[in-house]
């Protein structure tokens, strides 16, 4: 197939295109053999195949190529291969042959110029990545192992490294990673915000230093982390740097003037997605959606994280628009054995200057932080963060079940069930009144409370608590007017085992207070955790939708079978009867008449039988009369 393609060029803010047709599948497959290969070959085959990345890099590789380790060897040093892909025909990185995925570990560090962290500047930093990208686009990385084995020695470093770097720097638009099936771990840097661009896969982008007019805003679009294993990794698991950054709005400044002021005007990541990966022993966030619009997080396993940092979660967003957080697990933020007594420590939080957030339909347990957190400040702010349909069991409280800040704005949480064991002492409200600067709503939640509970601010100046169920409190909200302290009757509470599908236990037995007694909600999802959906016109309280199970009829017992009556035997042919000859037909023809039909196979053999009895009688006649006359 062609293709045709076109080709933006912007510079000093003059932008210039071109065309051009390039076939789509006609690019050129490439081998890496560390082994057997060599440098001198041209790497077209496996017999043929290259040996080293150093000859990797040399090659401007073009739309639909191939590059190919062989599965089992191993390579050192920075991989930084040229050329760009384009739409439908991307450049490949992945492997060839039996056995264990291609092991890529970092060479030696280098320095960079800079990095841009909104309006800070790192200068000359110190990086390592196995793979680097700059200013290109249209990529795929599948089936590698990447590893750096000095992690145990890096808790302290201040060298920034990680597995994977896509970075960028006054390009405008630029579109399509897709990372899948890798495994990436042992990659660390410093461990404090200035490290959170370090870890795993993390996206760049700069701007010139130097010189305004050469500074073109700059975004890395449909970057997509898929089936991916990460662990023992640094400040970040993945993350986003930009420093694109300034909301201009006049809501962002109703409290004070816009506080993360960058080079410009916010320039968004768009259409990131993090799927099916398990994300785990981070010194920081496991991953942080920065500087997004149209994230989706979904289906991802996240534990052990903030491990060795002072601030840190599961997974969070900042500076974003339209995220979703969806059938996630996240456990063990901030464990026990954390090397820094880490503040936040949530599963998931909804940070600031964030807009139209969604977490919703995730398993959040035993996260030492606490549970709901919009994590603004007055020039900080936040719009629309929702949490609904999350069932969090034995989540700790170090900041609160509600960690309460200022400055976020039409925040819900709505339909959740939450289960605290006796394990720990929690606090209901961390922090308290902002003056008006602040606002949720609490609805529809069930909060099952085994242990020690202090509660004695629910802030109901700003917060509208309305038809939840409290269970195991001294005190609930005073604005909660059809507040429900009854047992909501969980089939089996403080069951849920690992992965989200281990929470049966929670949905609800036939004669729970929580059917039928919630408020309906608009655009509420349209489904429970379990996947119910919201139909009957008559919300219950909680993450499950009670559903009456039809009691199983039992099965008719079947009639006993009759046996078999025995064939008859088979009768003898009878003989055949010989054929009686047929009988002259003396009936007389009578004439057609109009109502009469008679057809012609009817009248054909009646004919010459009367033909034949005429002759006979003649011939009778004949000899009589001559018998006759010879007397």
């Amino acid at each position: 197939d062609e293709k045709k393609v076109t080709v933006k060029v912007t510079y000093k803010n003059v932008a210039k295109t071109a065309q051009f047709v390039v076939k789509l599948g006609s690019g050129v497959k490439y081998y890496v053999d560390a082994t057997k290969g060599k440098d001198t070959n041209d790497g077209t085959s496996p017999e043929k195949a290259w040996k080293s990345i150093d000859r990797v890099n040399k090659e401007v590789f073009q739309p639909g190529d191939e590059i190919l380790f062989k599965a089992g060897e191993e390579w050192t040093g920075a991989l930084k291969p040229q050329g760009s892909g384009v739409e439908g025909a991307p450049i490949v990185i992945a492997s060839y042959g039996e056995g264990a995925k291609p092991l890529l570990k970092p060479g030696k560090d280098w320095k960079i110029s800079h990095m841009d962290i909104a309006n800070k500047v790192v200068s000359s930093p110190t990086v390592n990545n196995v793979i680097t990208f700059f200013n290109q686009e249209y990529w795929e990385v599948r089936d590698l192992e990447l590893y750096d084995p000095t992690y145990s020695q890096n808790a302290q470093t201040r060298v920034f490294r990680r597995g994977i770097n896509v970075s960028a720097e006054d390009a405008g638009d630029l579109r399509y990673f897709k990372f899948d099936n890798l495994t990436i771990h042992g990659f660390r840097g410093p461990n404090d915000n200035d490290g959170k661009s370090s870890g795993g896969i993390i996206m760049t982008v700069t701007t010139n230093r130097y010189d305004a007019s050469k500074r073109v805003r700059t975004a890395i679009h449909d970057i997509s982390v898929t089936n991916c294993e990460m662990y023992d990794l640094g400040r970040s698991g993945i993350n986003f740097i930009s420093p694109w950054t300034t909301r201009k709005d006049d809501e962002w400044n109703k409290y004070g003037r816009f506080d993360y002021v960058g080079k410009g005007e916010w320039k968004p990541y768009e259409n990131f997605r993090l799927s099916n990966n398990t994300i785990y022993n981070i010194d920081g966030d496991g991953t942080i959606v920065d500087g997004c619009k149209n994230a989706v997080v979904d289906h991802n396993t996240v534990y052990r994280t903030v491990l060795n940092c002072w601030y840190g979660v599961g997974l969070f967003n900042w500076n974003s628009d339209n995220t979703v957080f969806e059938y996630n697990e996240v456990y063990e933020a901030s464990p026990s054995d954390a090397l820094l007594g880490a503040g936040d420590g949530q599963g998931i939080e909804i940070d600031a200057l964030n807009k139209n957030t969604l977490v919703q339909y995730n398993y959040l347990h035993n996260n030492a932080g606490g549970i709901f957190m919009w994590c603004c400040t007055a020039t900080l702010r936040g719009f629309n963060g929702i949490y609904r349909y999350n069932i969090s069991q034995n989540d700790g409280a170090k900041h609160g079940v509600i960690d309460w800040r200022e400055g976020h704005e039409g925040s819900m949480a709505y339909n959740n069930t939450i289960y605290l064991d006796d394990s720990v002492k929690r606090e209901w409200l961390k922090n308290g009144y902002t003056g008006g600067k602040s606002d949720a709503k609490f609805w529809n939640n069930i909060v099952v409370n085994r242990g020690e509970m202090h509660a004695t601010n629910f802030n109901e100046q700003e917060i509208d608590y309305e038809r939840n169920i409290f269970v195991g409190f001294d005190a609930v909200p005073s604005n909660d007017e059809t507040v429900i302290q009854e047992d909501p009757m969980f089939v089996a509470e403080g069951t849920g085992g690992k992965g989200i599908d281990s929470l049966k236990g929670y949905k609800l037995q036939e004669n729970s207070p929580a059917i039928d007694a919630g408020i309906n909600i608009e655009n509420n999802g349209g489904k429970d955790y379990y996947g119910t959906l919201l139909s009957d016109g008559k919300t219950d309280i909680g993450a499950a939708e009670y559903v009456k199970v039809k009691p199983e009829e039992p099965e008719k017992p079947q009639k006993p079978e009759q046996p078999e009556k025995p064939e008859k035997p088979e009768q003898p042919e009878k003989p055949e009867q010989p054929q009686k000859p047929n009988k002259p037909n003396t009936q007389q023809t009578k004439p057609q008449t109009q109502n009469e039909s008679i057809k012609t196979a009817d009248v054909s053999p009646i004919i010459p039988m009367m033909i034949v009895s005429i002759m006979a009688l003649g011939v009778v006649v004949f000899l009589t009369m001559k018998r006759k006359n010879n007397q």
